[in-house]
């Protein structure tokens, strides 16, 4: 997902009002073993259809760009589940994320909505491996490790720790009131526990690095449960959230601690989902400050007056955006209900609705449909600003 997030970067700062944005499913396990023609189909008739609708200003550029596409998904190596693309006269920017998307093509400023949507849902996650003399950073992006990387406690200290050679003047340095003359091991484990404790304390700068470059906002630590307890004492940061440790044995492989993690990170997510969906129901029917459906969630969220929406993983909604100013309606209406124009443009819920809350400053929260029936009904709630 690191390439997903310097994608989405990327797009967001795009001033060009001439962007081809792809979203393409090539998934074989959907679409079979023809998976490569029944995508080449679709896109084709897409081509077509937003070809309809250019001056003869845009025409030629955009027959460059179409061509471009077509050619990379009848001859590229369609290597994920699907197909990401951004196409403009100055770039050419592609992914192939191992999700499905939702097929929809754009031509105009870059459709984020999407992007937006599967960097939510799949977010990265970081595992923190604890050992006395050394750290494990772990990013692990859909059951995969896609970054990692060690830092080691400084070589005196290991020397001192594994054999036990402690220099003289360091010694004398480190002397203790009260000792008697001889009792050096004493001081060598004081030396040593004090050097340990300074170098997981400075560790936290790589926390918020994991969380500045990488996106992570969960951390779960892994280790001898001592150690993973007294690392957490000593290391504190806002940026991160210690959401759970999990046991290793010297035995435990590096996917049998993805593994354990997944679990962790699932049940943390889930004991999240239930709370805030229970929340939203229960302030829904004391009406007071929640709404749930999409009608009433687009009002809410157009008037400023939306703090937090959550959404059901497999919402399928249909939208419509006015082409005009850009508000957000159900895919009953017939004009803008904001300017009265009937420029409308059609698209998924996940197409349309990430940029209106990244436009309102509304914190997106996608939740599992199992959760609550009787919030999988609304498919969508929102809690009040005020």
């Amino acid at each position: 997902m690191l390439k997903l997030h310097s994608l989405f970067n990327k797009m967001l700062n795009e001033k060009s009002q001439e962007v081809l944005s792809v979203y393409l499913n090539t998934d074989p396990s959907q679409l079979g073993k023809s998976s490569r023609s029944i995508a080449l189909i679709w896109l084709k008739d897409s081509l077509k259809e937003i070809k309809r609708s250019l001056t003869q200003d845009t025409m030629k550029i955009f027959e460059q760009l179409e061509k471009k596409i077509l050619d990379e998904v009848e001859y590229g190596d369609l290597h994920g589940k699907s197909l990401i693309a951004f196409l403009s006269t100055n770039f050419f920017e592609i992914a192939y994320p191992r999700v499905n998307v939702v097929n929809e093509i754009w031509w105009g400023k870059p459709s984020l909505g999407q992007l937006d949507w599967l960097l939510e849902e799949y977010r990265n996650i970081g595992i923190i491996k604890v050992e006395a003399e050394k750290i494990h950073y772990y990013i692990v992006s859909l059951n995969e490790v896609i970054k990692e990387w060690e830092e080691h406690i400084s070589q005196d200290t290991l020397l001192w720790q594994t054999k036990h050679l402690p220099p003289e003047k360091i010694l004398r340095e480190k002397a203790i009131p009260g000792l008697r003359g001889g009792d050096t091991k004493e001081i060598i484990e004081r030396h040593i526990n004090e050097e340990i404790q300074k170098f997981w304390k400075e560790s936290v700068s790589s926390l918020e690095n994991m969380q500045k470059n990488y996106y992570i906002k969960e951390i779960i630590l892994a280790g001898q449960d001592s150690q993973t307890e007294i690392y957490q004492k000593y290391v504190h940061t806002n940026q991160l959230k210690i959401i759970g440790n999990i046991h290793l044995s010297k035995d435990t492989s590096v996917n049998e601690m993805i593994a354990l993690a997944q679990e962790v990170f699932k049940k943390y997510e889930r004991d999240v989902e239930t709370k805030l969906i229970t929340e939203i129901l229960d302030r829904s029917e004391q009406n007071t400050n929640a709404s749930l459906g999409i009608k009433n969630v687009l009002k809410l969220i157009q008037e400023g007056r939306a703090g937090l929406v959550a959404l059901t993983d497999d919402t399928d909604k249909i939208l419509i955006e006015c082409a005009s100013c850009g508000y957000v309606m159900t895919k009953d209406a017939k004009e803008c209900k904001q300017c009265l124009s009937k420029n409308l443009r059609i698209g998924s819920i996940k197409t349309l609705l990430p940029p209106l809350l990244r436009k309102y400053k509304v914190q997106m929260n996608i939740v599992s449909s199992s959760i609550s029936d009787k919030f999988s009904k609304h498919g969508i709630g929102a809690i009040w600003r005020y």
